[in-house]
């Protein structure tokens, strides 16, 4: 079996990594706390995504680990917000907000759009690093979504970082909240998450063909 190193010290990452993955291949999660200090700053969700890998790949060479090391890093997108960066999705309120206090500063930042003008996506980025250097980025987009007024009691958690679903309405199933989706509404929607995990499972698959890529 397959094996590649989370870079990322968050459980419902590394989760998420090995349910997408599974069972062809065995995402573990790093022997200690990985670097110290990471670059987080880019241009595009890529870029980012990309520094932080190499920074986890050198990190684990140097203490003799050989598997691959794959990092994801996502970012919202509001096309209306001229000002919005979706590579500080995480820090655009500022360092270490909690997922509830990032979810009420974007409702107050975009109280003024309406309509279409509310529409978002996300973008989800992985890079796999090779002990060799050799790197691969991976690039996904969400179907759109409305941007909800509000923020329900009790949708977030604060603990695991995964805070976008709760303010995220989908047109395609009657405005519900992504939160409220059903596993069999989720298979359906087929999001950047779904399609990222396509493309990775098809790159490590060695008997996938180019043309399936």
């Amino acid at each position: 079996m397959k094996r590649l190193v989370a870079g990322s010290t968050n459980p419902a990452k590394i989760d998420a990594l090995r349910a997408l993955l599974a069972p062809e291949v065995a995402v573990i999660a790093s022997p200690d706390p990985g670097p110290p200090l990471i670059d987080e700053d880019g241009v595009t969700i890529a870029e980012v995504t990309d520094n932080k890998a190499k920074a986890w790949a050198e990190w684990l060479n140097a203490n003799d680990v050989s598997s691959p090391v794959i990092v994801t890093d996502g970012g919202l997108t509001i096309p209306a917000l001229a000002t919005w960066n979706p590579t500080r999705t995480r820090r655009f309120a500022g360092e270490n907000r909690t997922p509830p206090q990032l979810a009420q500063a974007l409702l107050e930042l975009a109280s003024e759009l309406e309509g279409e003008a509310r529409q978002i996506g996300w973008t989800e980025v992985a890079a796999i690093v090779r002990p060799d250097g050799q790197s691969s980025i991976f690039t996904a987009e969400s179907p759109p979504g409305l941007l909800a007024r509000s923020i329900r009691p009790g949708d977030l958690s604060e603990s695991d970082g995964f805070w976008v679903p709760a303010v995220w309405l989908c047109p395609e199933f009657g405005m519900k909240r992504l939160v409220d989706l059903t596993d069999e509404e989720r298979s359906r929607r087929f999001d950047h998450w779904d399609r990222l995990g396509a493309a990775l499972r098809c790159d490590l698959d060695s008997s996938c063909t180019d043309e399936s890529r």
